[in-house]
């Protein structure tokens, strides 16, 4: 930011600008302050907007029904398929660091690292703890510990704050803004199990072109390819198969049907429904997410 820009902004926010003198010049040189030292020490007490930004968010369904200690064991649950899900993704040589805020009954999770395959690392990390989470609600001998959940995901934009915690050793992120509201409705109007994905374009930083959701998962999905070679607690996987459903056609493929959601307050929010299958080395097939069939035998108003 110039000084003309700086001062300009300043004036926006009736400001008064202060000086400070850094006995250091601010710079890549053997004396000099690097710029990143700076960016970490102001970012605590400062507000940043990010334009396109993957989250998702996880609700557990019929949580109020439960007793708190459930509650609790149920949240833990989620963190420790969440934990597990980033590790493997990290030792799969995806760069991918998940930070969560909780929402009471779940979490909102997006990707500290920013950018197009950042978000992409994301959505790895999505199929993974899906895969995880249905792979320990398979194999638990305590069902009530693993509970079922909604599910929504999309690319968009929100801001960022971060409250310094008073000792000032350490601190806890919180991101709020369109992206965040539009997952909130798509989980509202989700059934248990189910997986929403938000109708989202994703403009790549890199070479700027513009990827539909279609375009943005067929990336995701073609990373995904090494699902195969990982052990989940019950037994080891021979493949995944992920894709957005819809009415088959008469020559037995199927069209991507959108979805909307129409919220309180009269906003429309565009989506698609996500299914993931599970073909374990031995044992039946299991799967994330509900098909297009039990979309249209079981009709659910369309507000949230």
């Amino acid at each position: 930011m110039g000084p003309n820009t700086f001062a300009e902004v300043a004036r926006s926010l009736e400001a008064q600008p202060v000086e400070l003198r850094l006995d250091h010049r601010i710079g890549d040189g053997p004396d000099e302050l690097p710029l990143d030292a700076i960016e970490q020490l102001f970012e605590a007490f400062a507000v940043t907007r990010t334009e396109h930004h993957a989250v998702f968010l996880i609700g557990i369904a019929g949580f109020s029904n439960s007793p708190p200690e459930q509650q609790a064991v149920q949240l833990s649950t989620l963190g420790f398929a969440l934990n597990l899900a980033a590790e493997m993704a990290r030792k799969q040589g995806v760069r991918l660091v998940m930070h969560r805020s909780t929402t009471g009954d779940g979490f909102y999770v997006w990707n500290t690292v920013k950018g197009m395959e950042a978000d992409e690392n994301l959505f790895i990390g999505l199929i993974l703890f899906l895969v995880f989470h249905a792979s320990l609600r398979r194999s638990t001998t305590a069902p009530e510990a693993v509970p079922p959940v909604r599910i929504a995901a999309s690319v968009g934009s929100h801001y960022t704050y971060r409250q310094p915690s008073p000792d000032g050793m350490g601190g806890a992120e919180f991101i709020v803004g369109d992206v965040t509201i539009s997952l909130a409705r798509l989980v509202g109007a989700a059934r248990p199990n189910q997986i929403l994905i938000g109708d989202f374009f994703r403009v790549d930083d890199k070479t700027e072109e513009v990827l539909g959701l279609e375009d943005f998962l067929e990336r995701v999905f073609e990373r995904t390819a090494f699902l195969s070679t990982i052990t989940m607690p019950g037994g080891s996987i021979e493949k995944v198969a992920a894709y957005l459903t819809g009415p088959r056609r008469p020559d037995g493929t199927h069209r991507i049907q959108r979805l909307k959601v129409v919220d309180k307050h009269g906003y429309e929010h565009q989506c698609c429904n996500l299914k993931i299958n599970v073909y374990p080395a031995n044992g039946e097939t299991y799967f994330c997410g509900l098909q297009h069939e039990d979309l249209v035998k079981t009709a659910k108003p369309k507000t949230a």
